[in-house]
Parts: C-alpha cells; sequence; structure tokens
C-alpha cells in the first residue's frame, strides 16, 4: 500500500466520522428541541388548568 493510498484511506475515514457526527448532533438538538416544546405545552396546560 502506498503513501498516497494510506492518505486517502485516511481521509475518507476522517470525512466519514466528520458526517456521522455532523448527523448525531443534528439529531440530538432535534430531540432536544422537541422536549422542549413538550415541557412548554405541559407548562401552559397547567396554566390553563389554575385560571
Amino acid at each position: 500500500m502506498n503513501v498516497l493510498t494510506q492518505l486517502l484511506l485516511g481521509l475518507g475515514a476522517l470525512t466519514l466520522i466528520a458526517v456521522v457526527g455532523t448527523f448525531v448532533g443534528i439529531t440530538m438538538a432535534t430531540i432536544d428541541d422537541i422536549i422542549a416544546e413538550r415541557e412548554q405545552e405541559r407548562e401552559r396546560s397547567k396554566w390553563r388548568t389554575k385560571k
């Protein structure tokens, strides 16, 4: 295996890690947003029942 092949494999692996990391980050942020929206909705419904 020559140096160029190793370099390309290394870059490919780093790119794959970056893509997967970005996907996981976006997914976690989306899940956090959904949880926050549900908590806000719970708070709103508490206020409605108190009135």
